[in-house]
């Protein structure tokens, strides 16, 4: 059957399912993200709450204002970071948990137990491996991923990684 002799309303309505169907796979090659794609932006994402969480303990428990203002800066920065994060899982339909690791809850009670007169040692050494774990991770993923948006998120992420350990850096400088 040739679509000229189609008439013009059945033709306009397979134009629209016709391009309906095309964005839907569009959409859908978003979507395909391999298993290890995903348990990696897991572990991303579950380090991501730790660091997030050690951040505000340091706000509250950190003996210096500048290591306050980097943990307060961190947090901030890092609740953005898992904001997109999450959205972008959801967008490729990985599903995320809210709880930590075994070696996220680590490093929180490393951070919480840290005595006082070092806390604030403990936490920037402790800020400065958290981000370059994330920057490598980051790094890696957004030349590797399937996803498009997802490879974008991993590469938005990377200078904020850069940011704060450069902030723990000097700080630590100071300190």
């Amino acid at each position: 059957m040739n679509i000229l002799s189609v008439p013009k309303y059945s033709r306009q309505v397979c134009a629209v399912i016709l391009v309906g169907t095309l964005l839907a796979g569009v959409r859908e090659c978003d979507a395909q993200v391999s298993s290890v794609e995903a348990r990696t932006l897991r572990e991303f994402h579950q380090t991501l709450i730790a660091n997030i969480r050690a951040a505000q303990i340091a706000r509250s428990r950190a003996w210096s204002r500048t290591v306050r203002r980097v943990a307060d800066n961190a947090a901030f920065d890092l609740r953005d970071t898992r904001s997109n994060i999450e959205s972008v899982a959801r967008r490729n339909r990985i599903s995320l948990t809210s709880s930590m690791s075994s070696s996220g809850r680590s490093l929180v009670n490393r951070i919480s137990t840290a005595p006082g007169s070092s806390f604030d040692r403990i936490y920037l050494d402790n800020t400065t491996i958290q981000m370059r774990w994330l920057q490598r991770t980051a790094q890696n993923g957004s030349r590797t991923a399937r996803s498009p948006s997802l490879r974008s998120a991993y590469s938005r992420s990377i200078p904020v990684f850069n940011r704060i350990t450069s902030d723990a850096r000097r700080a630590q400088i100071r300190w």
